[in-house]
């Protein structure tokens, strides 16, 4: 199999999405016209896509493909994110999505899917293929293989999107919190945790948790 060389449209990533959920396993991204499983950020061959968006794809056959398993501890701190989270804005019109919630990139037309979305449940916006346009923060657990894609690619795409109060960067490794806030409308600040006792605070929820709570029953990955 060859890697893709040709570009796909959004359309295509729609319809792709739609019938691959059924023979593969994983979420997958849209990124500069071509198609990338989330945890592992290498475009799909592409004799795969043109046979999944094909006439003679069958919905019946499982593919076997080469996508990178989300570790136990990436599972768990965005478990103890959401669950925290989740009482904590208990009828304070807050939504959240872990894992598997498509958000759209204007700027660039990419489809990202972080691990973890919240947004405003009274203002929320979507496209008519449930791609949220409007998030108000945007969780990323790092992993070896999307690590580098984390802090400069995502960094820049969901910095362009105006509603983002504030992205937080996770390191499964270590206690380690990188975020970034907006200042205005045109500046954005840093700001990292290293240590268990330190808190972090979701200005977009005015929600403050520690990294010994985010971290709890984590086993660090080597």
């Amino acid at each position: 199999m060859t890697i893709a060389l040709k570009t796909y449209t959004h359309q295509d990533f729609i319809k792709f999405v739609e019938r691959a959920e059924a023979v593969i396993e994983g979420k997958f991204e849209f990124v500069g016209g071509q198609m990338l499983p989330v945890h592992f950020p290498v475009p799909l061959e592409e004799d795969l896509i043109d046979y999944i968006l094909s006439d003679s794809f069958d919905e019946n056959q499982r593919i076997t493909n080469k996508i990178a398993s989300i570790k136990l501890c990436h599972g768990k701190l965005i478990s103890n994110l959401h669950g925290k989270i989740g009482m904590a804005t208990l009828g304070k019109n807050v939504n959240i999505y872990s894992q598997g919630t498509y958000v759209y990139i204007e700027i660039t037309g990419s489809v990202r899917v972080p691990d973890l979305v919240l947004t405003n449940a009274n203002h929320e916006k979507s496209t008519k293929n449930d791609e949220l346009l409007n998030p108000k923060s945007i969780v990323e657990v790092f992993s070896k293989s999307t690590k580098s894609v984390d802090k400069a690619d995502k960094l820049t795409e969901y910095q362009s999107i105006e509603s983002l109060i504030e992205y937080i960067m996770i390191d499964p490794t270590k206690p380690l919190v990188t975020v970034r806030y907006r200042a205005n409308e045109h500046q954005w600040q840093e700001e990292t945790l290293d240590a268990m006792n330190n808190v972090l605070h979701f200005k977009s929820i005015d929600f403050s948790i520690s990294l010994s709570e985010i971290y709890e029953g984590v086993v660090f990955e080597n």
